[in-house]
């Protein structure tokens, strides 16, 4: 039966890992297979799923089980740290200067000279230069501040993502099963990661947060994730994520997304935008994700789909200030990824002021 309350769990990589974009890596073709961090949904829905099932010992058949995992449904995802901090992905309409830790809105100008719908707006920096474009995290009382107080906010503080992790690249070869030598040709090259680093003498890890509904999951465990199938720990967290909608100033407003997202019309929320009455002001949405994997039950790959990366934001403007009001209500914290993907944890959105 479906739990209406949401639980959280923790789980924490004790070794390097390794999640693969969705571009092809054919043996004996590449060489390099990049990785991406932190993965996408899927990744920790099925990590989830499978710990469920690892943990039932009725004896059932695992199509029975597979079946009621499916029950599961994702409401947050989060990266949580050993200094006690939750982390977001920066969002997309923040930039950085070179060298500098601090976020700031960008200026929000008409467009002129575009292949974008001459209704929409540019989002631009105001500073000579490029700013800086690496990953980068907000805690979570920053990305507060940012929905509650939009441009306002003097700045936003930031961390780079690489403060938190090490790359640890891994070299193998195949090796043939009956005479275990290498088999020629099929050197190859993977981007783990480590999400552990020791910064001024002091450790700091990262975990994944995971809020979810519908499945009673094991309180402590171990199980396998990633290209690697490295050991991962899983504790039970003691709270949800809480992060309530802020009061509109106007009726403008905007969608963060904390996780990627894939919709119908590419990078456009259509029928988001249509169901709410909502008018698409601007955005900024990086570059698309490619999302792949394989399908365990139908024992096939699974359609190649491009996402909304996350940190992605949409400015949109409502009717009236009462009605953007009651529209952020209904899409805050709330999972809006369209192909059935909303329930995996794709799509999480909270809305800010502009």
């Amino acid at each position: 039966m479906k739990n209406s309350e949401n639980k959280s769990l923790l789980l924490n990589p004790t070794d390097t890992i390794f999640f693969r974009d969705g571009r092809p890596f054919n043996m004996g073709e590449d060489t390099y297979a990049q990785g991406i961090f932190p993965p996408p949904p899927s990744v920790l829905y099925g990590a989830l799923r499978t710990a469920y099932m690892a943990a039932n010992l009725s004896g059932e058949k695992l199509s029975v089980l597979i079946t009621k995992t499916e029950q599961l449904t994702i409401t947050g995802i989060f990266l949580r740290a050993s200094d006690g901090h939750t982390y977001l992905p920066m969002p997309k309409d923040l930039y950085v200067k070179k060298d500098a830790n601090a976020g700031f809105f960008p200026e929000k100008k008409v467009s002129t000279t575009s292949s974008l719908p001459t209704s929409l707006q540019m989002l631009l920096h105001n500073v000579n230069g490029k700013p800086d474009e690496q990953a980068r995290l907000v805690r979570l009382e920053e990305f507060q501040k940012y929905l509650a107080q939009g441009k306002t906010a003097e700045k936003i503080t930031s961390i780079p993502l690489k403060d938190f992790t090490e790359k640890e690249p891994k070299i193998g070869i195949r090796r043939n099963n009956q005479t275990h030598a290498n088999d020629e040709g099929l050197l190859y090259r993977m981007e783990m990661v480590r999400p552990a680093k020791v910064r001024d003498g002091e450790l700091y890890q990262l975990s994944f947060l995971v809020d979810y509904q519908g499945l009673d999951l094991p309180a402590e465990t171990w199980l396998r994730m990633g290209g690697d199938r490295k050991a991962v720990q899983l504790t039970k967290f003691e709270e949800p994520t809480q992060i309530g909608c802020p009061e509109l100033k106007s009726s403008e407003f905007k969608i963060y997304l904390a996780t990627p997202a894939v919709f119908e019309s590419g990078w456009k929320p259509r029928k988001l935008l249509d169901d709410n009455n909502l008018e698409l002001l601007a955005a900024a949405t990086g570059k698309p994700m490619p999302l792949g994997g394989w399908d365990v039950k139908e024992k096939k790959p699974k359609c190649m789909l491009r996402a909304v990366p996350a940190g992605s934001v949409y400015y949109v403007k409502a009717e009236s200030k009462e009605k953007a009001q009651a529209t952020a209500e209904k899409i805050h914290n709330h999972t809006i990824s369209e192909y059935d993907l909303a329930q995996q944890g794709f799509g999480l959105a909270f809305i800010g002021n502009i």
